[in-house]
């Protein structure tokens, strides 16, 4: 079920408008919700990241991959991975 739940959200459209004040909330969100591990620009250097089994992912290379889609992302944010929390209790 994984996979199908991960292709079926590759056709999710994003949500937001893509605009400045978007990028601006979006900055402020991952201050407070995520550069404990992936680190303030993203580089999977976070303080937290030190005390896990594994290095958190370098969001940079991530967002640097075109054929990515948005709703791959927001599933993987919603739901977590290896390493990573679920955020869909906690993020809107």
């Amino acid at each position: 079920m994984y996979y199908g739940d991960l292709l079926w959200a590759a056709f999710e459209s994003n949500p937001t408008s893509g605009s400045p004040q978007s990028a601006a909330r979006g900055r402020e969100l991952f201050l407070q919700a995520c550069q404990a591990c992936h680190g303030p620009e993203g580089r999977g250097d976070g303080p937290a990241s030190a005390a896990l089994a594994k290095r958190q992912r370098n969001l940079t290379r991530i967002a640097a991959a075109a054929d990515l889609p948005d709703g791959v992302l927001a599933y993987r944010i919603r739901n977590g991975g290896e390493v990573m929390p679920a955020w869909k209790g906690v993020l809107s």
